[in-house]
């Protein structure tokens, strides 16, 4: 390169004349300056890793938390009473086997009160095929004999939940009101995923505990349905049965996720 005052042939990286001691263009050239490194991205966590503490959730463990939001107890009655209609034939033959069971227990004296102790699977029966139905498939009236293939879980889940719900209004109505509703979904718990009678109670109360109220409201619609068909002559129990499971079933859906794993 040359100076640019006098003309004076430079090396290329002179930043004055040798000569005339004028800059050259290269002095007044600033050196660009180097762009900083981009920041690392951040580690984003593992599955069920948070804060450096990893959780580990086996998937047979039991999943709290709504399927579809909020309970809406109408909606419950609604879908029991809709599901009943589409099989009304199959539902009315279904109470009428568990009433007629039932009732010629209670004709034998004192053995048959504690025979009606092992008929409570009976009860499960009612909710598989309210199951089925909830499920778009066809009850069976086979189905109310299925609750027997889970007869330890299923009996001891209406027997224990009976002695607390009992216990409870000796001591005080109050706590006998709160189990009953925190226990209505611990014998459907117990069909539709197989639980242990013991978790399923813990569970169903641990659920129903964040909207007790909702559950509560449900539970005075399945008394009223009860009692409407008491009084039609007590031949409407055979339909007001029916809607109390299928309501309940809906009631399940609404809170847990379906898993269908049905005896």
């Amino acid at each position: 390169m040359f100076c640019p005052n006098c003309g004076t042939q430079l090396n290329d990286n002179s930043k004055f004349c040798s000569k005339c001691g004028a800059k050259t263009e290269s002095a007044g050239a600033a050196e660009a300056p180097r762009p900083f490194p981009p920041p690392p991205p951040p580690i984003s966590p593992e599955p069920h890793q948070q804060y450096g503490r990893t959780e580990s959730m086996p998937e047979s463990a039991p999943m709290l938390g709504d399927s579809t939001g909020m309970l809406d107890p109408m909606e419950c009655i609604r879908s029991g009473w809709d599901m009943v209609k589409s099989n009304l034939g199959i539902f009315v033959l279904g109470a009428i086997i568990v009433f007629a069971i039932n009732a010629a227990m209670s004709f034998i004296p004192i053995a048959g009160q504690i025979a009606s102790i092992f008929l409570m699977p009976l009860n499960a029966g009612l909710i598989i095929m309210a199951f089925k139905a909830m499920n778009g498939s066809t009850p069976e009236i086979s189905d109310i004999f299925s609750g027997y293939k889970r007869f330890g879980d299923s009996l001891l889940v209406q027997l224990v939940t009976g002695i607390f719900i009992g216990l409870g209004f000796v001591l005080c109505i109050a706590p006998g009101v709160y189990l009953a509703v925190c226990y209505m979904l611990a014998l459907p718990l117990v069909i539709d995923s197989g639980m242990g009678f013991w978790d399923a109670m813990t569970l169903s109360m641990a659920e129903i505990r964040r909207q007790w109220m909702s559950f509560f409201v449900l539970a005075l619609l399945l008394l009223l349905v009860i009692l409407v068909g008491a009084l039609a002559l007590g031949v409407g129990m055979l339909v007001a049965i029916p809607v109390c499971a299928c309501a309940t079933a809906s009631a399940y859906k609404q809170t847990f996720p379906v898993k269908n794993n049905l005896p």
